[in-house]
């Protein structure tokens, strides 16, 4: 084909456009005379538009139906020319997700996420709090769990992105299992009084019944729930209860379960929390006469180590302690009578007292060779005004200034005691 100017026809336009814009295509030569110019769709008979010279297609709202292949065809005096162009709609359907979300335990879990676009979208399946992905495909991903566990359970997730987006869609699986009699779970007979305790696990929550009601117009229920766990406790009162166990059925939807529950006789129950109690107070009887045999140990070594170190200390200021007999009375050092003051020695028994002797305020002599090891006590006594009577009843004068040496009866199998007086011992000093 010729023009006259020998030129070719020409197309211009955006042949991509997006979902709900507009296409908008120039079909054009130049030629003398003008062209018949004419627009139509690879696979329509219909003409969309036809213009002598330059002919324009214009669609507004593009849908993906819009895509294609389009003609523009150029009639030159008998002869014709075509050139086609593809148009592509970019489009993204919101995406869905089937399957049944709700499977029993064991069951399979099919799940399959789906997004219409172009260009085809890339799905990625996961879960929520994980960050493993499970299984990812275009255009349609389909996850599949086998033998489906209550660890299933949760929120799963669909990601489908689509060019430079990201549209996530949660779904909600549960996983269902058979209900379950937990260990725990039995009857205890006291007296006439039947208590029986049945535990029951499962999802949905299971329902527990007694077939023993059926035969009873008095009686008690108690029920208590904990996550996925019932726990029923049945009382009543029965007489002559000639049955070893009581029947305990559990049902939640997927299935039911029954169990016969033990009786245990326990008459003597009642005697259980006095006999705990004896156990108690004998428990602190020995714990206190344990205490007290140490405690007493403890101190009798203290006291025997104290004795000791008393016994074996070489200082000569110790505190001697004075032996006296009841009808002789002991004097401080230093003291003495004053004022012609007399002691009665009628007056009764006096107690012991003590006198410290410094002798580091002396001064020391050579001391004496030791000759004998043997221990003299030494007894200060006070200064006595003695009283003498006569026959005719005149009082006599007190002695004053002497210390009384006494020597007491030696008695069979004592040791004699020795005494002296304060300037005796501070002459051997």
């Amino acid at each position: 084909m010729y023009f006259a100017d020998n030129r070719t026809h020409q197309i211009m336009g955006n042949t991509t456009v997006r979902e709900g814009d507009v296409l908008n295509l120039t079909c054009s030569v130049d030629s003398f005379p003008p062209s018949l110019i004419v627009w139509s769709k690879l696979g329509s008979d219909t003409n969309l538009h036809s213009y002598s010279g330059s002919a324009r297609l214009v669609i507004e709202n593009v849908k993906p139906e819009h895509s294609g292949q389009y003609i523009c065809a150029v009639t030159y005096m008998n002869n014709t020319l075509k050139k086609d162009i593809n148009i592509t709609v970019i489009y993204n359907r919101t995406h869905q997700i089937m399957g049944n979300t709700t499977v029993k335990e064991g069951d399979v879990l099919n799940l399959t996420c789906s997004a219409e676009s172009f260009p085809p979208s890339v799905i990625v399946w996961s879960k929520l709090s994980s960050n493993t992905k499970l299984h990812n495909d275009t255009g349609s991903a389909t996850l599949v769990i086998h033998n489906v566990t209550s660890e299933h359970s949760g929120q799963y997730i669909c990601t489908v992105k689509h060019l430079d987006t990201a549209v996530p869609s949660y779904v909600d699986v549960t996983v269902t299992w058979h209900t379950k009699i937990q260990n725990g779970s039995g009857c205890v007979l006291q007296s006439e009084g039947l208590t029986c305790v049945c535990i029951s696990e499962g999802f949905p929550l299971p329902n527990i019944t007694w077939p023993l009601l059926n035969h009873h117009t008095e009686y008690s229920v108690i029920t208590s729930v904990s996550n996925h766990t019932v726990n029923s406790t049945v009382s009543l009162t029965v007489k002559n209860h000639g049955n070893s166990t009581v029947e305990c059925v559990s049902n939640n939807g997927n299935g039911e379960v029954r169990e016969n529950l033990l009786i245990n006789n326990n008459l003597s129950k009642k005697d259980e929390p006095s006999s705990g109690l004896r156990w108690q107070f004998l428990e602190i009887i020995i714990a206190f006469l344990i205490g007290a045999v140490l405690s007493s140990g403890v101190c009798f070594l203290a006291k025997k180590c104290y004795r000791k170190e008393m016994t074996s200390s070489g200082h000569l200021n110790d505190t001697f302690v004075m032996l006296t007999r009841p009808d002789d009375p002991l004097i401080y050092d230093g003291q003495a009578l004053q004022n012609n003051q007399t002691l009665n020695s009628n007056s009764g028994t006096k107690e012991v007292e003590y006198a410290t002797i410094d002798f580091s305020l002396l001064k020391t002599k050579p001391a004496r060779t030791q000759e004998s090891t043997k221990t003299e006590y030494a007894e200060i006594k006070r200064i006595i005004k003695k009283e003498q009577v006569d026959d005719d009843g005149d009082d006599g004068k007190m002695l004053e200034g002497e210390m009384k040496h006494c020597e007491p009866e030696k008695k069979e199998g004592e040791d004699e005691a020795v005494y002296s007086t304060v300037n005796d011992i501070i002459d051997d000093n």
